[in-house]
């Protein structure tokens, strides 16, 4: 542990065999003064959660579980799922697609999912503590449609799936902290100008018909520089999509 740390220049590791999340266990380790850059990972989680209290199933040996303290601008908040997911898209494809020697890319789905040919390989879960934020990130490493749960064995994907090399999960660790690092350092209001180029070329979404809860359905249009999602309407108006489910209408 204490050589990854080093290795990724994070000032605490701690890594679990089991936990309930790996962001509860750093949400208390933040209340308690936990430095910035602390980071857990777990082999499992008993109680792995998404956005608004979703299941998030995560076995032993079936993914990356990982919570990150970063410390960004006090207005970053609508903006910092979608740097966590450039992050994680990044590190998927340095450590585990070969960077650009994969016919594979990762894309992002509004908010906070990631995508590997329409498949949800991941998500991001950013949840605040005492003027920090515990960034939770899962990715689906290993998984065949007989180890899925019902509900989501339609949806769901591996990284493994896609790989070009075997998929060692230290290396996509220490790739994703030192993105989430370098992103959410310099996070403030808006996305900057490079960083929203990269997003709006990831966006699964854009073109496409969706459905929100928040704005009913519409047309996806982009990702503004304020992390919101813009929504062209039946009638021809455009709305910005805050908050609320997004799913596409096939």
């Amino acid at each position: 542990m204490h050589t990854w740390a080093a290795a990724w220049g994070v000032p605490q590791l701690l890594v679990w065999d089991r936990v309930t999340s790996t962001n509860d266990v750093l949400l208390g380790c933040a209340s308690e003064g936990a430095p910035v850059h602390t980071v857990v990972i777990a082999d499992e989680q008993s109680e792995g959660r998404g956005r608004r209290g979703a299941d998030w199933f995560s076995p032993s040996q079936g993914g990356l579980w990982i919570s990150f303290l970063a410390c960004p601008g006090p207005e970053s908040a609508p903006v910092l799922p979608l740097l966590s997911g450039i992050a994680a898209a990044r590190a998927i494809e340095q450590s585990v697609l070969g960077w650009r020697g994969s016919a594979s890319r990762v894309g992002l789905k509004w908010p906070n999912d990631l995508i590997i040919a329409d498949r949800k390989v991941g998500g991001v879960l950013c949840e605040a503590v005492g003027g920090r934020v515990v960034i939770g990130i899962g990715i689906n490493v290993r998984a065949t449609v007989q180890d899925l749960p019902p509900e989501i064995a339609d949806r769901a994907g591996a990284v493994e799936e896609f790989a070009v090399t075997p998929v060692r999960h230290s290396a996509l660790a220490g790739a994703l902290v030192r993105e989430l690092a370098g992103l959410t350092e310099t996070a403030g209001r808006m996305i900057g100008v490079t960083e929203l180029a990269e997003l709006r070329d990831r966006d699964v979404l854009s073109g496409r018909r969706v459905i929100t809860e928040q704005a009913g359905e519409g047309v996806a249009i982009e990702i503004s520089p304020q992390g919101m999602l813009l929504l062209e309407r039946p009638d021809g108006s455009r709305v910005s999509v805050v908050a609320g489910s997004v799913r596409p209408i096939l």
